[in-house]
């Protein structure tokens, strides 16, 4: 993964208070019609930070003391749903091509 990401997001966990958490969420899809949904967009905050374009995620950012770490929380590959959403990446997936800490499902969060 593009090392930018993980810059950034250290920034930020820099400049964050010494007991502090941020939560950055993906966009959702949003709805057009009973059928029909709009073209997706990733949320701007969530992309810079992870560089992840899947829907229904988030990013947690802990910092305690001078200890952080970093969460991602993303939809859980599912193989027969895959056939309507598309590919997902899956947590496991999703840690180590995002260099964060932990991931896990969003059924989680």
């Amino acid at each position: 993964m593009e090392k930018h990401y993980v810059q950034r997001r250290n920034t930020l966990l820099a400049q964050m208070e010494p007991e502090s958490v941020a939560v950055i969420a993906s966009q959702r899809y949003k709805m057009r019609s009973n059928d029909t949904e709009y073209p997706y967009r990733q949320e701007s905050n969530f992309y810079y930070l992870c560089g992840f374009t899947e829907d229904n995620a988030a990013l947690v950012l802990v910092k305690k003391g001078e200890t952080t770490r970093t969460h991602l929380f993303v939809q859980p590959k599912n193989e027969e749903m895959e056939l309507w959403t598309g590919v997902r990446l899956g947590a496991e997936a999703a840690k180590d091509r995002f260099e964060v800490d932990e991931a896990h499902s969003i059924e989680t969060f």
